[in-house]
């Protein structure tokens, strides 16, 4: 009888919360799991409880009272062998608040049976009074006695007098000093006194710390094994010390980072051996493992912007066993093609400095215009700083395009120039940044006094920023922008135009589909440019994402009368190990509510 009644409850229960806003799988979710919880909870055969401390006190407490291995068996613990962990508990939580320096705290444990083989240990701390520093003396001897970097490192001890004595802060500072003297060439930097007189009674330390820091070391001869024949002039490029300078291991580590950099080596291994230094010359051995001298890497991909398309790259990585390169693509798409040969010469003794020569064919057929190019150029690359790059260039380009239904024309620009690029970017992966900026500015233009069938100058910038926000979320922030100063704009080339419009530019409209008009409607684009774009990222796995992002921009005539075009969407991006995929879904917030579909695909091998 009784259970019939129960049933009956429980029928009328389901039937109300299935009349009810309230979802029924949600509430049996949550049953479930609270059932399955309990049990995980309840199974716990030895919890400890600490009170009365916080913080890193509570932090290293708490590892100090970790269970050790065996006192837990089938899920239960014997009674002698809980009472016996907690009589130790009181000595192992005052010990592990003395780096913290409270050597006489007053440690109360009660242990508590909660049922058989179930024991709660509860801890109460109060830890007293601190040990303070009452007398300090830290002293440099040595060779780099004098040495800046050092005494300003002495000068950053952790502690002074009066402080509490922090154990922690002391050996971290000690570590670090000897980490910093062996980067600064004092590979025989150590502590000849180290010295903390504790005085619990009185509640005081005495700190007496005296450093030697040995001879400086100095970089010897830097010797390579490859099997390549790149001659060492060319090789000593990425070397980021000098032999005669200062040891370091940072320089070490940088110089190796330089070797990979390069897409040059399969690996680059750096061998210091001080047991065959001469005297305090320490040599380096840099074994490497080229690339192959001649790759060849052919692409197949599809992009909303250009169709679809497929390339063919080929590079000469040593060409004539000097270090130069030899490199040409080669680009077939519905909408784009291109032929490129460049060669690189390396200039001087820094990684980026480079005189290249450059020789270019491109032909575009786009709704807006067609046109075909061809260009011959050389170019000069200086490394300002690190990660800025400064480029001077000189380019003779000749140019037929046409608009719609005009006719064509063929402008020849004898094109001087200037660029600055600064990249900095933290990889995760192939191709992908996980934070950092990338900049650039540019000014080029031409003239009828050298040659030119037109007078213009132009200047272009564009800036592209990756902010982490949290776990794995990034927030990308993309921007573009340029201006022409020119009299008669018909005669400029189509390509030294401004447009607007693709997936890198104002997504939701078709590519270079904005910008000023003629008499007819058709866009012959503009002396002007301003784009920009904000996007979150969203990582759903370790090769997918998905993105919300906000586009705004065009290409106009008027600085003063401009009309910026907006969009908004989603996206979904997958990442893979020979190139990405990704669809973007945008939509027109400009009043017509139309929608895009942008998909990017490439891979290459």
């Amino acid at each position: 009888m009784g259970t019939k009644t129960d049933f009956n409850n429980l029928s009328m229960t389901l039937s109300f919360l299935h009349n009810h806003t309230i979802s029924v799988r949600i509430i049996l979710f949550f049953c479930w799991f609270c059932i399955s919880l309990g049990p995980a909870m309840a199974a716990e055969p030895f919890a400890v409880e600490i009170s009365g401390i916080d913080g890193l006190l509570l932090e290293n407490a708490s590892a100090a009272l970790a269970l050790p291995n065996g006192l837990v068996r089938d899920g239960q613990v014997e009674p002698t062998w809980a009472q016996r962990f907690a009589r130790q508990s009181q000595g192992k939580v005052a010990k592990s608040l003395e780096p913290f320096g409270y050597y006489r705290p007053a440690v109360k444990t009660t242990l508590e049976p909660i049922e058989k083989g179930t024991f709660l240990l509860r801890v109460d701390v109060d830890p007293g009074k601190p040990v303070r520093v009452v007398s300090l003396s830290v002293a440099l001897n040595g060779e780099g006695k004098e040495q800046k970097i050092l005494r300003q490192w002495i000068g950053a001890y952790p502690l002074a007098v009066g402080d509490a004595l922090r154990h922690d802060l002391h050996e971290s500072w000690k570590g670090d000093w000897l980490v910093k003297a062996a980067d600064l060439g004092f590979l025989d930097a150590r502590f000849t006194a180290e010295q903390i007189l504790v005085s619990i009674e009185h509640n005081s330390a005495q700190i007496d710390l005296r450093m030697e820091t040995g001879p400086l070391y100095r970089f010897g001869a830097t010797t390579f094994t490859d099997g390549n024949g790149f001659p060492d002039r060319f090789l000593q490029r990425y070397l980021a010390y000098s032999a005669g300078e200062a040891f370091s291991e940072t320089k070490v580590a940088r110089t190796q980072a330089n070797f990979f950099d390069a897409d040059l080596f399969h690996s680059a291994n750096i061998r210091v051996d001080r047991s065959l230094s001469s005297g305090l010359q320490v040599p380096v051995n840099v074994e490497l493992v080229p690339l192959p001298r001649y790759q060849l890497r052919p692409g197949v991909g599809y992009g909303t912007d250009t169709g679809g398309r497929v390339s063919l790259r080929f590079r000469n990585n040593n060409l004539l066993s000097l270090g130069h390169r030899l490199e040409s693509d080669l680009l077939f798409a519905e909408r784009r093609k291109a032929a490129v040969g460049r060669y690189l010469m390396p200039v001087g003794i820094q990684i980026d400095n480079l005189m290249t020569f450059i020789l270019e064919y491109q032909e575009e057929q786009l709704d807006t215009y067609q046109n075909r190019a061809l260009t011959s150029g050389v170019m000069l690359t200086q490394s300002l700083l690190r990660n800025l790059k400064l480029s001077l260039y000189l380019n003779l380009s000749q140019e037929y395009f046409r608009f719609a239904d005009e006719d064509g024309k063929t402008t020849t620009l004898v094109m001087p120039g200037v660029r600055l690029v600064k990249r900095r970017w933290k990889m995760i992966g192939q191709g992908r940044a996980a934070s950092g900026y990338s900049w650039k500015l540019e000014v080029r233009g031409a003239s009828t006094s050298l040659g030119s069938d037109v007078s213009l100058l132009q200047a272009l910038v564009g800036g592209h920023l990756i902010v982490p926000i949290t776990s794995g979320q990034k927030l990308v922030l993309r921007s573009e922008g340029g201006t022409t100063l020119q009299s008669d704009f018909d005669d400029v080339p189509a390509s030294m135009r401004f447009f607007a419009g693709g997936g890198q530019s104002v997504r939701g409209h078709a590519y270079k589909s904005l910008g000023p008009t003629d008499r007819d409607g058709d866009v012959i684009g503009g002396r002007h440019l301003a784009v920009a774009s904000i996007e979150l990222e969203q990582p759903l796995s370790e090769k997918w994402a998905a993105a919300i992002f906000y586009d705004c921009g065009n290409a106009f005539d008027n600085l003063s009368d401009y009309d910026l075009v907006q969009s908004a969407g989603v996206g979904v991006l997958r990442h893979t190990p020979v190139g990405s995929i990704r669809i973007d879904l945008a939509r027109q917030l400009d009043g017509k509510e139309r929608y895009r579909v942008h998909l990017g695909v490439g891979f290459q091998w």
